[in-house]
């Protein structure tokens, strides 16, 4: 078997034959590459190991999910391919995701009480197009012994933006209160953009 991949299979792909929605002549193909290949078995079982939520993960919202930096360390761990920023409140920085990347991983840095309860409010301009648009991440999950908030991000739906502008802030909730922490700032740049100087 052979420990790395040239041609990994998609992980939209390794989820669906996971889960048998993939069609007789898919599912083939997968299994066939899946059984000769080190790499992609690794991380198909570290996809079954990581559970139902990360089929949800792949495949619902713009933010995939909030995890804590250990989860975030034992994907990696798994063979998962994770692209990461970290930002400060009042920082900003340029971010892309690259073809063979299957998450990527935004890191708040966010130093607050361990028993204050956070939202992200996150608000996105298509620089291409004019177009906004918001949400807001309620109840974050995050590690209280960690001064960062990790938002998961599903590469494929990432690709899939154009040049765009992100700008999210803390919403947090303690015995003061409530108050914002931010902004945080991503300028986001398509790959092949980068690729081609474009």
């Amino acid at each position: 078997m052979s420990t790395n991949c040239n041609a990994p299979i998609e992980l939209d792909d390794l989820l669906a034959y996971r889960f048998g929605e993939l069609d007789p002549a898919q599912s083939e193909r997968v299994e066939q590459h899946y059984f000769s290949c080190d790499a992609c078995s690794r991380r198909l079982e570290a996809l079954e190991r990581l559970g139902q939520w990360l089929t949800q993960a792949v495949r619902d919202g713009i933010i995939s999910a909030t995890v804590t930096p250990a989860l975030l360390e034992r994907v990696r761990r798994d063979g998962l391919r994770v692209r990461s920023y970290r930002v400060g409140a009042g920082e900003q920085v340029a971010c892309t995701c690259a073809p063979t990347d299957d998450f990527v991983a935004l890191h708040l840095i966010l130093d607050v009480a361990a028993s204050a309860a956070v939202d992200v409010a996150v608000a996105w301009t298509d620089l291409e197009r004019g177009l906004d648009e918001s949400r807001t991440v309620q109840d974050v999950a995050r590690d209280p012994s960690s001064r960062e908030v990790v938002l998961l991000f599903a590469a494929r739906q990432i690709r899939e933006f154009p040049r765009s502008h992100w700008r999210m802030q803390a919403i947090v909730r303690d015995t003061s209160g409530e108050r914002r922490i931010g902004p945080y700032t991503l300028n986001h740049t398509p790959w092949d953009q980068l690729e081609s100087g474009g």
